[in-house]
């Protein structure tokens, strides 16, 4: 006589394969998360600079960008003026809070140039900055690192 369909330790034993696969790869999903949010945070910093860098040589005058470890804070200022800036799309002042607030919850502004404290980073009109910066971030044992050239103003981002 023929049956059709499968017995049940059949369905258990595909169950328990697909469950050990499942335990498997979700460790390797949430760690791909964890990558992603300290180097997202890391894109963010970049594009303020980025963003006072352009102003700075679109408008001719100095633009500060305040990197602050102990408030996990980074915001953008017409250096001359001494107000922040307002972000180009969002229209609200351009300030960025990392640690518990946020999509970016508990990414750590770890340093900048190794030390930790507030450190004004200024762009000449000519999107020059007096010194090299190097901004490091860490989320879940990632670190994940801003860097900015100071004779051209380049900013790039890597490990």
């Amino acid at each position: 006589m023929r049956r059709d369909g499968f017995t049940l330790i059949e369905i258990m034993v595909v169950v328990g394969i697909l469950s050990i696969v499942a335990m498997l790869t979700i460790p390797t999903f949430h760690s791909a998360g964890d990558e992603k949010k300290v180097a997202g945070a890391a894109q963010e910093i970049a594009d303020a600079l980025c963003y006072a860098r352009s102003e700075a040589m679109k408008i001719g005058r100095e633009y500060r960008v305040e990197l602050v470890t102990a408030a996990e804070q980074v915001e953008v200022f017409d250096h001359q003026a001494d107000t922040v800036v307002y972000h180009p799309t969002s229209k609200q002042l351009y300030r960025l809070t990392f640690g518990s607030e946020g999509i970016f919850a508990g990414v750590d502004l770890e340093s900048v140039n190794g030390g930790t404290g507030n450190f004004p980073l200024v762009f000449t009109a000519d999107g020059r900055t007096s010194t090299d910066y190097v901004i490091a971030l860490a989320y879940a044992g990632y670190e994940v690192k801003v860097f900015v050239n100071a004779l051209t103003g380049r900013v790039t981002t890597g490990p």
